[in-house]
C-alpha cells in the first residue's frame, strides 16, 4: 500500500512538472542595453496575458527569472514580440503606466495590442517609448495628430471604424507615405 501511494504521488509530481514545462516556449529577451538573450519564456493566458511581467529561463530546466517592464526592453515567443512601453490612456493625460504590449505593426509608426484585466483587447499607437490608447471616443483625433505628416491618410482616418484591422490599414498606409 505504501508503495502504491509513493508511486501515485511520484506520477502526479512528474505530470505537474511536465505541465509547467509546457508553459515555457522558446523565446528571447532583449536587455535595456539592447543585448539579446535566447532561452525559454513562460507563456501565460491569464487575465493580463503577458503584459505585467516576463518569466524567463536560459535553459528549459534552469532557474526562472521574472522581469518587470522597466527591467528589459522586450521579449518574444515564436512570432510574437512584446515591448515595454509607457501607456497613455487619454490624449490629455500625463499619467503613464508601463507594461508589455504585443507588437502588431513595427515601422515608422507602430501599433500595439494590450490585454486589459477584463480580457478586453485595447490598441495603442505611437513611435517611441510613449504610446496612446486608441479609444472609441478619441482614436480619430489621436491618429490624425500622430499621422498628420501624411495628408492622404487623414480622409481614411475620418471614414474608419474602431478595429485592429482598420488601424493596421491606416498605419500601414502612413508608413508607406513618402
Amino acid at each position: 500500500k505504501i508503495f502504491i501511494k509513493i508511486l501515485f504521488i511520484t506520477i502526479i509530481l512528474f505530470q505537474f512538472q511536465d505541465i509547467e514545462a509546457q508553459r515555457y516556449k522558446e523565446g528571447y529577451i532583449i536587455s535595456t542595453k539592447g543585448e539579446k538573450k535566447t532561452g525559454w519564456v513562460k507563456f501565460r493566458k491569464d487575465k493580463n496575458g503577458n503584459t505585467k511581467y516576463c518569466t524567463f529561463k536560459t535553459k528549459k530546466t534552469g532557474i526562472q527569472i521574472t522581469y518587470l517592464p522597466f527591467e528589459i526592453q522586450s521579449y518574444g515567443i515564436k512570432k510574437d514580440h512584446y515591448e515595454s512601453k509607457y501607456l497613455i490612456n487619454k490624449s490629455t493625460s500625463t499619467k503613464m503606466n508601463r507594461a508589455f504590449v504585443k507588437t502588431i505593426l513595427d515601422d515608422k509608426h507602430d501599433l500595439y495590442e494590450y490585454i486589459s484585466k477584463s480580457k478586453k483587447k485595447k490598441y495603442y499607437s505611437g513611435d517611441g517609448e510613449k504610446v496612446y490608447l486608441l479609444s472609441e471616443s478619441e482614436y480619430k483625433d489621436i491618429l490624425k495628430k500622430q499621422l498628420a505628416s501624411c495628408e492622404s491618410v487623414i480622409p481614411v482616418i475620418e471614414k474608419s471604424g474602431h478595429s485592429c484591422k482598420k488601424f493596421k490599414k491606416i498605419i500601414a498606409q502612413y508608413n508607406a507615405c513618402e
